[in-house]
């Protein structure tokens, strides 16, 4: 009860400790899964991966799929449940662009 006092005393009353947790780790691996996301377009979707408006696309395609990854992340509960499915999303995305690039 004296630290959540101390809290609302300093203005920290909805600060949640493990919320630079998941920040840090949105912001590190949702730009991996963003970047992943946009490889896969630019290999699987239609057109050559050099046409100049494809690239554009693929290029700024990024940065709202990576926002929306870092705004997702505070609807988790846990920090361990957002962890592994960013992880795994890394390692699902990657394996499929792997595919996509190199073959079986």
């Amino acid at each position: 009860m004296a630290k959540k006092k101390k809290r609302i005393e300093k203005g920290l009353e909805g600060y949640k400790p493990h919320w630079w947790v998941k920040s840090l780790c949105a912001v590190f691996l949702g730009l991996p899964i963003a970047v992943a996301v946009a490889g896969l377009i630019a290999l699987w979707g239609p057109g050559d991966v050099v046409v100049d408006d494809k690239s554009q696309f693929v290029m700024w395609l990024i940065t709202p799929v990576w926002l929306t990854l870092v705004s997702l992340v505070y609807l988790f509960i846990s920090v361990r449940r957002m962890l592994s499915l960013y992880l795994g999303l890394n390692l699902v995305l990657f394996t499929l662009m792997w595919v996509a690039r190199f073959g079986v």
